[in-house]
């Protein structure tokens, strides 16, 4: 089943997502190049209507000022009076949980294949982490960061549906509602309905990483948010999170995934600090890598041949002619007693030629002797 909206056809057969408030669909333009198509009806959504419109408005509002590697990007939007259409980047690679649910397909056991899903995370922390900071320089925060919400194209990792960002100047223009958000990745701030800091994203963002070091498993977990509130609690207070995390090879991620799941928001790592633990990192491993290298170096240090004067090239070129001369005289003697061994065999043919002309001679001469004596 096909749709065209502008200049684009929608492929309604090929769903790529749904949400609480939308489906979203591929399509193709002109020139044949994939998008995603986020349909979003208002008619199905009467009673939140004025919400929605809101969140809607808001969303395309952020997202049209967004340019950056690690964020999907907008290419079009349209609104029919019925449906809002939100053209966007495709990106092939599905979102996080499809990731995830084809590791846990593969590798069941987490425990065992922890390397394969540490891989991801940090791989994951990386480009999040980036995409944050740009949004904060554009004081935006994003308040659902979740598995669903970060989609993978072409081995990036992108984060994506702006439908619950928030402008840092109008946070205090509405209060929360229940239904915003996935409680089990929002922070105690917002579960409470309490103000409320971009270290909100940070909280997300550690419940994600927790959510992939530990191969899809959740830290936290309750049937409402008085239930999730108490496991966020009793959790943090018995150093639930710090013990789970032992296991984990990567001591950065460890440590940092830790110190993002605090409750109290000032004890809570910010963006600048993991800006600076990264970095930190990231120079403490090339420093490594470096040391290893010269180690190795060390141990296996190239041969290199000794710098020769002009004296010893002298000398070494007068070896090198004896060195030839040798096979040279050999083959020049060689043929000497050659052609000498010729000359004297055919001196001793022509001795042996000499010797029977003389016989024969000699032979003639007796018989004409006795000829002569009989007349």
């Amino acid at each position: 089943m096909y749709q065209c909206v502008l200049n684009y056809t929608i492929n309604k057969s090929i769903l790529l997502g749904k949400g609480g408030f939308g489906s979203v669909y591929l399509a193709q333009n002109e020139l044949n190049q994939e998008f995603a198509c986020k349909i979003i009806s208002l008619q199905s959504n009467q009673n939140n209507y004025r919400k929605l419109k809101q969140l809607v408005d808001r969303e395309l509002s952020i997202m049209s000022t967004l340019d950056n590697q690690n964020i999907v990007k907008m290419a079009h939007s349209y609104f029919d009076g019925k449906n809002i259409y939100i053209f966007m980047e495709y990106c092939n690679g599905g979102n996080l949980k499809k990731k995830i649910r084809e590791l846990q397909s593969i590798y069941p056991c987490p425990k065992f294949y922890k390397q394969k899903y540490e891989k991801l995370a940090q791989e994951v922390f990386w480009d999040i982490i980036d995409s944050l900071n740009y949004l904060y320089t554009k004081n935006i925060i994003h308040r659902d960061i979740k598995l669903e919400n970060v989609l993978i194209h072409d081995g990036k990792y992108k984060l994506s549906d702006f439908g619950l960002s928030k402008f840092l100047s109008d946070i205090d223009e509405e209060p929360m509602s229940s239904i915003l958000g996935t409680p089990c990745y929002q922070s105690p701030q917002l579960l409470r309905q309490q103000v409320y800091s971009p270290k909100t994203d940070i909280w997300s963002l550690g419940v994600l990483l927790y959510e992939l070091l530990k191969g899809g498993e959740l830290p936290f977990r309750g049937f409402n948010t008085q239930d999730l509130l108490k496991d966020i609690e009793t959790k943090l207070k018995t150093n639930y999170i710090q013990n789970q995390l032992l296991s984990v090879e990567n001591k950065l991620l460890q440590y940092l995934v830790s110190k993002m799941l605090v409750i109290d928001e000032e004890s809570r790592l910010s963006l600048k600090d993991l800006l600076i633990k990264v970095n930190q990192f990231r120079i403490n491993a090339q420093l490594m890598q470096k040391e290893n290298i010269t180690a190795t170096e060390t141990r296996c240090k190239p041969y290199k041949p000794e710098k020769i004067t002009s004296k010893k090239t002298s000398q070494s070129n007068q070896e090198i002619n004896n060195k030839q001369s040798i096979p040279i005289r050999f083959i020049q003697t060689y043929k000497e007693k050659k052609i000498e061994a010729t000359f004297i065999s055919k001196i001793l043919d022509d001795k042996l030629s000499s010797n029977i002309l003389i016989l024969l001679a000699l032979i003639l001469f007796i018989a004409l002797m006795q000829i002569s004596n009989k007349i």
